[in-house]
Formats: C-alpha cells, structure tokens, sequence
C-alpha cells in the first residue's frame, strides 16, 4: 500500500520509516471497522508479537527495521489513529507528525492544528507511547494496554 500511495513521506538511510509505517498501518487497519474491527489494543498486541521479534538494534544498517520497542510504538499508533477514518496520505502525515520520538528522539509538543480533534485525543497517549519508544513499557505490559 506504501508504494502504491508514493509513501512514507520520510526517508532516511535505512528501511526503519518504511517499516514502522507498515507497522502503524496494521494497527490502523486492524483497528478500523472496514478493516478487521479490533476494538480492544489487547486482541492485537499479542498477535504483533512476531513483527516486533524482527526488530532490531543495528540502526546505522540499511536493512534496519527499528528496534522491538520502535515496532510496538509504532503498532500503538496506528491503532490509536484508527479511532479516525483517514485516506493513506492523512495517516503518514499524522502517523510522522506523532511519531518523532521514534525517529528523532522526540515529540512534537505543538499542536496539530491540521487535525484538532485528533490532536486532543491523540494527546492522551504521547507520554504512553514515548514510554513505549523507550521501553519503559514492557512487552508484557504492551499486551495489557487498553
């Protein structure tokens, strides 16, 4: 779907946007009611068990995909976006405009004026998801998430 839409709108030395987007995305879909209607964050956690165990540590490797805590973030996030109905291009914007804890090291504070409503929403859960990121929130405590 990414290169169908020309995404991600980010690019960096290895495949770590590509695939943390790709990330996001299946929480997005698994989440959205024309998707596979996944209402409750621990009916898929536990099946995203396998895409976070490629994760990986070698971050200046082409082939990097991110690291687990990196993948479980990213599969939070699309789950959280999934509370809205947004086209491929609303998603990567919105998707990178929360998600520069994974890609820099931090998060936006400023608010998302494109997208107010899901900005006070998706404002609940950027302590939660920086906690993710930096793996303050364990694996097990990942599956338990509401």
């Amino acid at each position: 779907m990414q290169y169908i839409f020309g995404l991600p709108s980010v690019s960096e030395s290895t495949a770590r946007p590509n695939e943390l987007e790709a990330d996001g995305f299946a929480g997005y879909y698994l989440r959205r009611p024309n998707g596979y209607n996944q209402t409750s964050f621990a009916q898929i956690a536990a099946a995203y068990e396998f895409a976070q165990s490629i994760g990986d540590y070698q971050t200046t490797s082409a082939g990097h995909h991110g690291t687990p805590p990196q993948r479980r973030s990213a599969v939070r996030l699309g789950f959280l976006l999934g509370q809205y109905d947004l086209s491929a291009a609303d998603f990567d914007y919105n998707f990178f405009y929360y998600y520069q804890g994974v890609l820099n090291g931090t998060y936006k504070m400023a608010k998302n004026s494109k997208y107010p409503e899901l900005d006070a929403y998706m404002s609940q859960y950027l302590d939660e998801l920086k906690k993710i990121q930096s793996g303050e929130i364990s694996a097990e405590e990942f599956k338990e998430l509401k």
